[in-house]
């Protein structure tokens, strides 16, 4: 994968800037289909576009291995192989800039999911993804009127605006993606859909379905709710429903670690509303005891140390 240290490296000095916007459909069952189109940047645009990009990168410390359920800060970012995303998808759409695909008219503008930054040097390409915010609405546009100050007053300007961003929710550079805002980062690749089709799979697992007398209150709570659905798909990553002397463990211990989990006679999880926190939080192993202040947690990740 590519590191830190050759992101920092990008040159944006001698690099071209092409500007994208994208509209996104994701019919069912299949891939996102992203509808690219450039549109022409003046020199203090494409000054601007650098700008924003070196000055991002520039503020990144640190990397973290993106997960489910990790999270960055300010100054960090979480890394994926983008092999792993659709960002192939986006990467393809924008390999050539023709005619076809040049915005001419402002309805093409209108409406974009997000706009993606292209800086070509040499033979070398860095992306910056951005989602819009509501300026680039039609209904914004419609309802709002737009005025400058000019001449020691103020004065109406009926030319179509669009706010650029001086942030950047993640870059992709070489086989990597630097994600700064994960949450927008999954929403333009639709990494919610996987997380989806993976809950999906994971109902249908025997191994998974066989640990519950009943299971419906635990999909409801789960439901479409995206934070939930990434815990889910870590239990299915897992897997530790899979393992009997873990479950057993579970059925023993739950109490200690105050877990509030029912379980038939048969040792089988019976799910509630009220249980639903519980058990995904016992699946995903993160009720977590401490050996020196005896004290009881909850954490967001799990890395295991030593053997």
């Amino acid at each position: 994968m590519s590191t830190l240290d050759e992101l920092k490296e990008f040159n944006f000095d001698d690099a071209e800037v092409f500007l994208w916007t994208f509209k996104v459909q994701t019919p069912a069952g299949e891939d996102p289909k992203y509808t690219g189109r450039w549109v022409e940047t003046s020199n203090d645009v494409d000054s601007a576009l650098k700008n924003i990009a070196s000055g991002k990168i520039a503020s990144i410390e640190e990397t973290n291995e993106y997960s489910l359920l990790a999270e960055n800060n300010q100054h960090s970012v979480l890394t994926i192989p983008h092999i792993e995303t659709h960002a192939g998808l986006l990467i393809d759409a924008v390999s050539e800039q023709n005619d076809d695909k040049k915005i001419e008219d402002v309805k093409h503008l209108r409406n974009a999911e997000f706009y993606l930054m292209k800086f070509v040097s040499g033979d070398t390409i860095l992306y910056a993804i951005k989602k819009t915010d509501r300026g680039w609405r039609t209904k914004r546009a419609v309802n709002v009127r737009s005025v400058i100050f000019s001449d020691h007053q103020l004065d109406v300007d009926n030319r179509p605006h669009f706010e650029i961003s001086t942030q950047v929710d993640f870059f992709i550079y070489g086989d990597t993606i630097f994600s700064l805002e994960k949450s927008k980062f999954e929403s333009v690749l639709r990494y919610k859909q996987a997380h989806r089709e993976d809950f999906a799979t994971l109902q249908a697992d025997e191994d998974f379905s066989g640990i519950f007398a009943e299971m419906g209150p635990l999909v409801d709570y789960i439901g479409e709710n995206k934070i939930q659905l990434r815990r889910a798909s870590a239990i299915k990553q897992k897997e530790h429903y899979k393992d009997e002397q873990f479950m057993a463990r579970l059925r023993e211990l739950g109490p200690t670690y105050h877990l509030d989990i029912h379980f038939d006679d048969d040792g089988k999880i019976v799910a509630t509303a009220e249980s639903a926190p519980d058990i995904i939080t016992a699946l995903l192993d993160h009720r977590l005891g401490s050996g020196f202040s005896e004290a009881i947690y909850d954490v967001q990740a799990t890395k295991a140390v030593g053997d």
